[in-house]
């Protein structure tokens, strides 16, 4: 057999060869695999003779089974068997000795053993090398540090490549931005991109860039730059751009979104509703005097305790001999009013805890801050700020967090502003269970010892009327300034149901007919005026006979079920879609920011930190990673060298 070499024919191209080579072994997984290989040799070397047995060898056979070849007065060999060496236990048929069964059955046999199967896999993983160098082999196999370095290297780079194709594939996109600065004191920018696929949004992380300067031509630069590298076009396809509202980025001549506009004169920009609201309740809080000074002791409270163990191990002692919830007062964040809701609920679950460890401390360890801050507490105007806060801080906690929510539909906004809006006006007619129970916590107190001081405020009606109704009014005014119906974005209410409750059919004939033509006027480099004019004044019976239902539902048909009908406004209800109406995406993204680079790692170069930021906020779980395709992307590299020692274990 030496003057014979049984090789497998050079494919031009992977894939094609392995195609040709297993295409047939596909169609055998159906089958039940034959492991046992003993009786096939028998078969395939008896010289009994029968009718069904052929004399001659089809060429046919050949190409469709390409690791087939065949040999005159010497029959059948299997090119893969032999080149890996691998045979049944008790013959030598199909490698030494050519098979004479001329069958195609008793080919299909032999295709279906375990060692013909383990040669293809073979030669499958020797394709795959030639074009990777077999990383995707090593990288199935071998667990090291070596190994969670590279994949770290690659996985951001298959994840990206997902993601840029995506956007290249949605009609339009649009970007969320924010600045913070890290542990290196380098102020970063993150960049998010929101865009359809199929009849859903998605949001995902697109790049994180460190900035020289916060100037806004900068930050532009920066976004078009990006934007560029990703080949994604800005104009006529960046139709919305989110960010905090700060004057860099909404500036009317200099900010970012009108340098923006003028690459996308149909850019929409919007300032994020969680940051909206977050100012408008600081900013009615600012101007009421005694809700200022409250918050002042709220976080002095906190880093009162935060600081010393001391003081909480005998604050949670006190807890324990009290029968008071062992509790941890929380810290308010200037900012973040959920974190003052948690704090102010925590204090006053505790608050006779708290108020007999700061005596203790003043008395026993003559603590002269715990002294000031058990003289502020103990007081009316505290207590029933604190518990008055008990009472409206709830209801604006689940309005920030419903703000928060990613992918959240600007359609819905205004509604549960609105049901915001009317609890605060039921709170001046009506207060809340925490302010009812003040007076009687005041009156417990002073039973139990403790001495409230009637400073400034003497009772709680002086309270409501002082503090509680006057707060109640601000908040409700600058809620209503923070969110106008007015601009551009509030004529996508003319696809709000609600607004036809009261409408009969003969009503609607001028029914949102400003909203629909300033939208068109808008919008006229991608549609025609009149088109959408005439398709609207259609679609109003179906947004009348769906009255019932909400803004979401009437975007989805539209996008679904009318498109063929209503393509122009289904691309205005894309578009909609697409208006980011929050930036919490990014401030999740700065808390992952936090964690990949940390004080131990505060050297990361700005590659490294995009690859770590990209596989965090977005990477598959490793069960789930394309080990082949990430080997692809490498192969395809001029410039292969992996620098793995700057990569940590822990991605």
């Amino acid at each position: 057999m030496s003057k014979r070499v049984r090789h497998a024919s050079e494919p031009s191209s992977v894939q094609s060869t392995l195609g040709a080579f297993f295409e047939s072994g596909e169609n055998s997984k159906k089958r039940k695999r034959n492991d046992d290989s003993d009786d096939e040799s028998v078969k395939s070397a008896s010289p009994v003779k029968s009718k069904k047995h052929r004399s001659t060898f089809y060429k046919a056979w050949e190409s469709k089974y390409q690791w087939l070849t065949y040999e005159e007065e010497e029959g059948m060999f299997c090119t893969l068997c032999i080149k890996f060496k691998q045979q049944a236990k008790n013959t030598e048929v199909w490698t030494k000795v050519g098979c004479k069964s001329y069958r195609e059955d008793v080919i299909r046999n032999h295709e279906r053993t375990s060692y013909h199967q383990v040669s293809v896999n073979m030669e499958r993983d020797s394709l795959i090398s030639k074009t990777t160098g077999g990383i995707g082999q090593a990288l199935d196999t071998v667990v090291t540090l070596e190994r969670r370095a590279f994949i770290a290297a690659l996985r951001c780079e298959t994840i990206r490549e997902d993601v840029v194709a995506k956007v290249g594939q949605s009609s339009f996109y649009s970007i969320l931005i924010d600045e913070t600065t890290d542990i290196s004191v380098l102020k970063q920018l993150i960049i998010y991109v929101k865009f359809m696929v199929g009849e859903e949004c998605q949001i995902k992380f697109l790049a994180m860039e460190d900035l020289y300067d916060g100037k806004a031509v900068t930050i532009t630069d920066k976004l078009k730059e990006v934007c560029k590298d990703a080949n994604l076009q800005i104009k006529d396809k960046l139709i919305a751009f989110g960010s905090d509202g700060a004057s860099v980025m909404v500036g009317r001549k200099g900010g970012v979104a009108a340098l923006l506009k003028q690459e996308s004169s149909l850019l929409i920009s919007n300032h994020c509703v969680a940051h909206r609201l977050a100012l408008a309740v600081r900013q009615a809080a600012d101007n009421i005097q005694e809700i200022k000074k409250f918050n002042v002791h709220l976080d002095a409270l906190f880093k009162f305790y935060d600081n010393s163990p001391v003081r909480m191990a005998a604050l949670k002692n006190i807890q324990t001999i009290s029968d008071n919830p062992t509790l941890k007062l929380k810290q308010p964040k200037a900012m973040r009013w959920l974190s003052h809701d948690k704090a102010c609920d925590t204090l006053r679950q505790i608050l006779p805890s708290v108020m007999m460890s700061l005596e203790r401390e003043a008395n026993e360890r003559h603590d002269s801050l715990a002294f000031g801050l058990a003289k502020n507490v103990q007081t009316v105007q505290f207590i029933t700020v604190l518990y008055s806060m008990c009472d409206l801080l709830p209801q604006l906690s689940m309005l920030s967090k419903c703000f928060q929510e990613s992918g959240l539909d600007y359609s819905t906004i205004q509604e549960q502003v609105q049901i915001t809006l009317d609890f605060l006006d039921s709170r001046l007619s009506i207060p809340g269970r925490y302010f009812k129970e003040s007076e009687t916590m005041i009156s417990t107190l002073e039973e139990n010892g403790f001495s409230i001081t009637r400073r400034g405020i003497s009772d709680v009606d002086e309270f409501k009327r002082k503090v509680h109704d006057k707060f109640i009014i601000a908040l409700s005014d600058n809620i209503k300034n923070r969110f106008p119906d007015a601009g551009l974005i509030s004529t996508f209410s003319c696809f709000d149901p609600s607004a036809m409750k009261n409408l009969d059919t003969y009503d609607l004939d001028f029914y949102a007919e400003e909203k629909i033509q300033t939208l068109a006027a808008h919008f006229s480099q991608l549609m025609d005026e009149e088109t959408v004019f005439q398709e609207f004044n259609s679609f109003k019976m179906v947004i009348h006979k769906n009255k019932d239902k909400t803004t979401q539902f009437i975007l989805q048909i539209l996008m679904t079920k009318y498109r063929q009908l209503y393509p122009n406004l289904a691309r205005l209800a894309e578009i909609c879609m697409l208006i980011p109406a929050s930036t919490a995406d990014c401030e999740r993204g700065f808390s992952v920011l936090n964690r990949v680079k940390t004080r131990a790692r505060n050297r990361l170069s700005q590659k490294v930190l995009n690859n770590l930021m990209m596989v965090s906020t977005q990477g598959p779980e490793g069960k789930d990673f394309n080990f082949n395709r990430a080997a692809e992307l490498w192969a395809s590299l001029s410039q292969r060298k992996l620098d793995i020692g700057i990569i940590n274990d822990d991605v």
